[in-house]
């Protein structure tokens, strides 16, 4: 009986051993291939969330003269991307565009006390041009959300009334902004969309929206929230489907932040139906923004060279610094990290690496695997 265990554990031996050279041997194409597409990765995109800049310009004295200024300043440091959420009446109102009144501001304006059966959003609008390109916007986006919209007037200027409270209202996405997307771009940055999904999906809706973006070169979105676009509607109306669909005929593929807790819901069943167009992206959360700059420059280097991430996103945001009474923000640290004195560009410049858009990715059809799991994704 021993013996023939012996003889039974010399066999698996063996077997195992083969096993292990078998898969060696079967891994070599795939490590080929990767080592391969990694080294021709050479474009590394540095993203900035453009809603940090515009909660930062809010708290300046000249808003629109500061946002100009940083957004020239940021380009020059090295800064390839801005990302760009849908557009809230919240950010709307920070940018100078619109003004939200509640029942009560409508109250002092007339004189008046407030009524209790009423508690509605009042929009009014800063210029003619603000009209004429918001309007539209904010009445199709309520009005789908079967939210009544009625014209308005405040000073002889039009405007609209909202009939949902005020501070809801300010939060409910609307399509990414066409204004600021075209003066992003026209100042020579990348679009990287950043997608929610709050709303019910509308793949009509959807298709003009990602036509829109294709057509003007974005190759990538980023979703925002614990949720990819089209993930709540899914049971019913089989939209992950419908919204993969539209991201293959548009050939726009999604990012991943890197070591979040867990994937944004519905993000891996997405990853697959694009055939897994998707990129690894670095964040860099708002309270690590004020880091030592030589830290900031070793993270964002050896992210790029070490860990073959190639975006790299940086947020920012406003503080109140009691001991300075000032409101500080970090722009100038980030800024230094990438330039003097922390050459975080220089350096992933020397590693041979390229600032600008990344090219599209590659993927390896590996053999016996199930159609769900034949897909090795590979960063290019």
């Amino acid at each position: 009986m021993v013996q023939s265990w012996q003889r039974w554990n010399k066999a698996s031996r063996k077997w195992l051993w083969i096993l292990v050279i078998v898969g060696i041997v079967a891994s070599i194409p795939v490590i080929y291939q990767r080592v391969e597409t990694e080294s021709s990765a050479n474009n590394v995109e540095i993203v900035f969330n453009y809603r940090g800049l515009v909660e930062i310009s809010n708290y300046q004295a000249n808003p629109a003269a500061y946002m100009n200024e940083q957004l020239d300043r940021l380009k020059k440091a090295g800064i390839t991307t801005m990302a760009l959420f849908e557009s809230t009446l919240d950010e709307y109102q920070k940018t100078r565009r619109i003004m939200v009144l509640s029942e009560a501001d409508i109250a002092k304006l007339n004189k008046s006390l407030v009524t209790p059966n009423s508690n509605f959003a009042y929009i009014a609008f800063t210029t003619d041009d603000n009209e004429k390109q918001l309007r539209p916007v904010i009445e199709d986006a309520f009005r789908g959300l079967g939210v009544t919209v009625t014209p308005w007037e405040y000073e002889g200027r039009p405007g609209l009334v909202v009939e949902m409270s005020p501070d809801e209202a300010l939060l409910k996405p609307m399509p990414i902004d066409k204004t600021t997307f075209s003066m992003l771009q026209d100042k020579g940055f990348i679009i990287l969309p950043r997608l929610s999904d709050n709303i019910s999906y509308d793949q009509a809706m959807m298709d003009k929206e990602l036509q829109y973006f294709a057509d003007h070169g974005v190759n990538r979105i980023l979703f925002d929230g614990e949720a990819v676009k089209g993930f709540e509607d899914d049971e019913k109306m089989n939209s992950l489907q419908g919204f993969a669909d539209l991201l293959n005929k548009y050939n726009i593929g999604i990012a991943t932040i890197e070591n979040l807790k867990a994937p944004q819901k519905g993000f891996n069943n997405l990853a697959y139906l694009t055939d897994y167009n998707v990129v690894r992206l670095h964040s860099l959360a708002d309270l690590e923004a004020g880091q030592p700059i030589e830290t900031l420059a070793d993270r964002f280097s050896l992210a790029v060279k070490d860990r073959n991430i190639r975006m790299i996103y940086l947020n920012a945001s406003p503080a109140k610094d009691a001991a300075k009474a000032a409101i500080t923000n970090p722009i100038d640290n980030l800024i230094d990290s990438l330039q003097e004195p922390g050459q975080a560009i220089q350096r992933i410049q020397n590693d041979g690496f390229e600032l600008g858009k990344r090219r599209p990715s590659t993927y390896m059809m590996l053999p016996g695997r199930s159609m769900r799991r034949h897909w090795l994704f590979l960063e290019a």
